[in-house]
C-alpha cells in the first residue's frame, strides 16, 4: 500500500444524510458536529479509494487484484478522536501503512496488515485518527504438499 493524501469538505447536507439514515432528527446547518464514523465518507473524495467507482473500471469484487486486496478481508475499524470535527471545515487525510503480523495456527496463517489515516486541521493538528486492520488466511501445506 502506498501513502495517500487529499481533501476532505465536512459538508452540512452529507452529515444531514448520515444522520437520517440512522433515524436521527438532522438538521441541514453550519457548525453540526460530524457522526462518529463520519471520516470514512472521505472515500467520496479520494479518487484512489477502491471503494470509489471509475469509469470504464471494474469495480468491487471485480476490481481486486493480486496483492492490493486479494483474499483480504475487513477486521477492524477503530477511530481516535481529539476533536469533533463540524460542518464547514475542511480535513486534510494522510494514509499510510501501519503494522503487520502474522498468527500461526495448525490450518495455517492469518496475516494481519493495517491501514492508518490520520485527519489533520487547517493548522496541521491532528483530529481524527482511522485505523484499519485487514486479515487474510494462508492455509498450511500438509505433508503430502496438498
Amino acid at each position: 500500500m502506498t501513502t495517500s493524501t487529499g481533501e476532505f469538505h465536512l459538508e452540512a447536507g452529507q452529515i444531514a444524510a448520515m444522520e437520517r439514515s440512522f433515524g436521527g432528527e438532522a438538521f441541514y446547518r453550519d457548525g453540526a458536529v460530524a457522526p462518529l464514523t463520519f471520516s470514512q465518507a472521505s472515500a467520496h473524495e479520494d479518487p484512489q479509494s477502491p471503494l470509489r467507482p471509475h469509469p470504464g473500471r471494474p469495480w468491487g469484487a471485480a476490481a481486486v487484484s493480486g496483492d492490493s486486496g486479494e483474499g483480504w478481508l475487513h477486521a477492524e475499524q477503530h477511530f481516535e478522536y481529539r476533536s469533533h470535527p463540524t460542518a464547514g471545515e475542511c480535513l486534510r487525510w494522510r494514509r499510510r501503512p501501519g503494522d503487520s503480523w502474522t498468527k500461526n495456527g495448525s490450518t495455517g496463517a492469518l496475516h494481519f496488515r493495517e491501514e492508518i489515516t490520520e485527519f489533520v486541521d487547517r493548522a496541521d493538528q491532528v483530529v481524527i485518527t482511522s485505523r484499519i486492520v485487514r486479515v487474510r488466511q494462508v492455509p498450511s501445506v500438509n505433508r503430502n504438499g496438498s
